[in-house]
């Protein structure tokens, strides 16, 4: 049985509002066209996340590819965003609940890292929470402390 996996690109953004609070914005891209990004809001890093644990996430409306790329200042006084991490994921079509996320970038630096993800849905089939099924740093010093 041939199971095809699509890689695409992924990055957090620590979004700080203009009030000084922050969050993550977790941003997916979901084909290798231009199409926007898929937009998680997280309370903190999901490379920061033990294994077996799980925390709240928000839906937000889809995100312009730029965001990819993109560091500074978000229009209409709306705060800032930094890249605090960057990366590929990978889901498999027979499986679509597991999500692996190879991060390449923690931090501001190189890192080699595979976190996998799965996401834990409400009744209306809404991703309401996003759980660290595992974290495997392929260097001791990679691991989130």
């Amino acid at each position: 049985m041939c199971t095809t996996v699509h890689i695409l690109p992924t990055v957090q953004l620590r979004h700080t509002l203009p009030d000084g609070t922050w969050h993550i914005d977790w941003m997916l891209a979901m084909d290798m066209n231009d199409s926007p990004l898929r937009t998680f809001r997280l309370p903190a890093p999901l490379h920061v996340m033990p294994a077996d644990t799980s925390m709240a996430l928000e839906s937000l409306p889809d995100h312009r590819r730029a965001y990819l790329e993109y560091e500074g200042p978000i229009s209409g006084d709306r705060g800032e965003v930094k890249r605090i991490a960057t990366g590929v994921w990978a889901v498999s079509q027979e499986a679509p609940d597991a999500w692996d996320v190879i991060w390449a970038e923690l931090e501001g630096r190189e890192k080699s890292a595979i976190q996998r993800i799965t996401f834990i849905t409400g009744r209306d089939g809404v991703p309401e929470r996003v759980k660290c099924e595992g974290f495997h740093s392929f260097r001791p010093e990679d691991v989130a402390e």
